[in-house]
């Protein structure tokens, strides 16, 4: 991760020097509402900034990967804060089990695919759901289709807040 020591002092996003610091974070991610609704997972051995888009005056978004100790998979967290004067047209929210609203640091985090803007992409990155919704779209190409039909999801970009490229499989017998 390049040098973000320039941008700890924003002073529209008073948080941000918080934010991007990844002891603290790491602290923030084991305790309280964020442990219990970001998968529990109090063995977080580190957790490192390896993403960040940053609009001065306006908002952050961070992606964190939490290493969770030997053996577990990485887990990603993103985080996106706005300036505190906006405050008053947010509100706490947890969309089970990986989103929320933090208000006292104006602060979304999620895990994928619980994007606050992109708010379909757990029904479209499940295959049941989008078995249905394909089904239920009656494609041509999708003739002959079967509610028990395979269908496989990949994700090939992603790009909190903005979009997600999916390549999806439907099975043929």
């Amino acid at each position: 991760m390049a040098d973000i020591s320039h941008i700890v002092h924003d002073s529209r996003l008073p948080q941000l020097q918080k934010v991007l610091d990844p002891r603290f974070m790491k602290k923030f991610f084991q305790t309280g509402v964020a442990e219990e609704k970001l998968s529990g997972k109090p063995g977080i051995r580190k957790c490192e900034i390896v993403r960040m888009r940053y609009k001065p005056g306006k908002e952050c978004v961070v992606k964190y990967v939490l290493s969770l100790g030997r053996g577990v998979p990485r887990e990603d967290v993103f985080v996106r804060v706005n300036n505190p004067r906006d405050a008053g047209k947010q509100h706490v929210w947890w969309q089970d089990p990986g989103a929320g609203m933090v208000p006292e640091f104006s602060m979304h985090v999620w895990q994928f695919p619980y994007d606050p803007v992109l708010e379909h992409l757990p029904e479209l990155t499940d295959p049941d759901p989008l078995r249905n919704l394909l089904f239920r779209l009656g494609l041509p190409e999708l003739a002959g289709m079967e509610m028990d039909t395979p269908v496989n999801v990949q994700v090939l970009k992603y790009e909190p807040l903005r979009q997600c490229a999916l390549k999806v499989e439907v099975s043929r017998s």
